[in-house]
C-alpha cells in the first residue's frame, strides 16, 4: 500500500486505521490515543462504527453502504458526513489514505 496525499480525498479513496494507535470502547463511542503526539480523541457511536469498519481498507464509499444498510440516512448526507469526518481523521493522523 502506498500513502497518498491528504487533499486527494474521496468517494473512491480507500483508507484503513493508522499504526500506533491505542483504542478502547467505551459503551457505544471509542477513544483513542495517538501515541506520537500524546493526544485523545473521541468517537461518538456513528464515529466509533466508521471506526471500525476501517480496520481494514475500505473504500468512503463502501462505508457509506454499509451506513445506508444500518442507519436511516440519505446518500448525500452520508457521503458529506463521511468524507469531512475522514478528512479529519487523516488531518489528525489516525488514518492512512491507501491504494493497493
Amino acid at each position: 500500500m502506498t500513502a497518498r496525499p491528504m487533499e486527494n480525498i474521496h468517494l473512491h479513496t480507500s483508507v484503513v486505521q493508522a499504526q500506533g494507535l491505542l483504542a478502547g470502547d467505551i459503551d457505544d463511542e471509542v477513544v483513542l490515543l495517538e501515541l506520537n503526539s500524546d493526544k485523545y480523541f473521541g468517537m461518538d457511536p456513528v464515529g466509533a462504527r466508521i471506526w471500525k469498519l476501517l480496520s481494514q481498507p475500505q473504500t468512503i464509499s463502501a462505508v457509506c453502504d454499509r451506513l445506508q444498510e444500518e442507519y436511516d440516512v440519505d446518500r448525500q448526507t452520508c457521503e458529506q458526513d463521511v468524507l469531512a469526518f475522514v478528512k479529519r481523521l487523516a488531518d489528525a493522523n489516525l488514518v492512512e489514505i491507501v491504494s493497493e
